[in-house]
């Protein structure tokens, strides 16, 4: 059937991150005609991978989580391409210069890096969580809503102490998800703890991130390049408008759209949002990172996990961490350096030579002192990611849009991205499925 004579629904996806990836695929598995319109000249949104030193460096998104049944599943039937690394997660907490591992709770019991107080505290973070564990989950948060009344900072400090959400707490929230505890919402960090009981085991790509969002696009009509700068509603016509910068403009007609980008992305996007949508879209903040990837001369050893750092002692770095994926043995290896989201306020309007200079020497003031790598680093690539992930503040799950996402939408409009209900790939690839089931219902799918 050409084209023109293809009488199915046509729907626009605006965006070709994981959430608009997975957007079009389920509107394809319901026999709707899809168009993906994407700014960037690549897909995936923030699980972006990046060449370097002729290999593939991972700068956005970096693992799949165990709890990402979804995404695991796809990711497993889209074909032999994509090869999935199970792999545990090493990581230490780095106080005064000394390492601490982390492998499970059970390491913080030992050590000094905890004083014997606290110690005798920390085991107490289990009640809590055990307490809300049939309303917690990782992947849709606000199905503990009525738990969103304090900061995660209120939580630890209460049940564990200020010397627990300073060297234990706070450096994971940041390190993963360049959070500070006291905007953060309680619910996500009792859902992280309660993910973390089944495991650190995580799925690496092999090859980088880049490798699986092109298989999952594969199929797809997916067009980069393609900036769209209106969406609106033509009720008169019966259609949705949507203007794009692609060279030249142009305007295409659809019967629907979905708008897979940031929240404030999407409030520029759309015209004639109620204004509830609007101020909600507005309103969501989002934390930012500059990923500093540094070449590693053959022969250097690479640090064998990621380091967090104590909140109250490096504040202007969230993490340093191996990349897995530049592992070679006959050339350079690589790490990246993570700038914590109170770092780029700090270094805000540097250049990348001198944010990159900055990050490398915080990180050699930072790590343990016989890490040969710190002398050797030489940067290589900066990234800036302004909207990393959207923060959870407390009270946010209250909001009508993540209670009820179908809130924001509009008769032809859907919105779909981790805002809605996850701050990682999984929340980002449901998000995308669940709107593109909302629209296919409205078309008797």
């Amino acid at each position: 059937m050409s084209a023109a004579a293809d009488m199915r629904p046509h729907v626009v996806v605006v965006g070709a991150g994981i959430a608009g990836i997975a957007a079009a695929t389920e509107l394809r598995r319901q026999g709707l005609r899809v168009t993906v319109l994407e700014r960037a000249e690549q897909v995936g949104g923030r699980a972006k991978t990046v060449p370097v030193d002729g290999t593939r460096v991972n700068i956005g998104a970096d693992f799949i989580s165990s709890f990402s049944t979804e995404l695991l599943r796809e990711a497993e039937a889209s074909g032999g391409n994509v090869v999935l690394i199970p792999r545990r997660q090493r990581t230490t907490i780095v106080s005064d210069g000394v390492a601490w591992p982390l492998s499970n709770p059970f390491d913080l019991l030992h050590g000094e890096l905890l004083s014997a107080s606290a110690r005798v505290r920390l085991p107490l973070l289990a009640v809590p969580v055990l307490q809300a564990r049939r309303s917690l989950d990782p992947v849709e948060l606000a199905r503990a809503s009525q738990l969103d009344d304090g900061s995660a900072d209120e939580l630890v400090r209460h049940w564990a102490g200020a010397e627990v959400a300073a060297r234990v707490v706070g450096p994971l929230v940041r390190g993963l998800l360049y959070w500070e505890l006291e905007t953060t919402s309680r619910v996500p960090l009792l859902a992280m703890l309660a993910a973390a009981r089944g495991g650190g085991d995580v799925r690496r790509v092999a090859g980088g991130m880049e490798t699986l969002v092109d298989a999952l696009a594969a199929g797809l009509d997916v067009q980069t390049g393609a900036a769209v700068t209106s969406v609106r509603e033509d009720p008169q016509h019966g259609c949705v408008v949507v203007s794009v910068e692609d060279g030249a403009e142009r305007r295409t007609e659809a019967d629907a759209v979905i708008c897979a980008t940031t929240a404030p992305v999407a409030a520029a996007l759309v015209e004639g949002l109620h204004d509830g949508a609007r101020q909600f879209l507005r309103s969501v903040a989002y934390s930012r990172t500059a990923v500093i990837t540094c070449r590693l001369p053959a022969g250097t050893p690479p640090p064998t996990a990621s380091a967090l750092f104590r909140t109250d002692a490096v504040p202007l770095l969230a993490s340093v961490n191996p990349c897995w994926e530049s592992e070679r043995s006959d050339g350079p290896r690589h790490i990246r350096i993570h700038v914590s989201d109170r770092g780029c306020a700090a270094w805000d309007g540097l250049d990348e030579e001198e944010l990159a200079r900055r990050a490398l020497e915080e990180a050699r003031a930072a790590v343990p002192h016989d890490a040969v790598w710190t002398a050797r680093a030489v940067p290589v690539h900066v990234w800036r990611w302004e909207q990393a992930l959207p923060r959870f503040a407390p009270g946010y799950l209250r909001t009508p849009a993540l209670r009820e996402p179908r809130w924001l939408d509009s008769h032809r409009i859907a919105f779909a991205g981790d805002y809605l209900l996850a701050p990682h790939l999984e929340g980002a690839w449901r998000s995308g499925r669940d709107a593109a089931a909302r629209l296919a219902a409205a078309f008797g799918r």
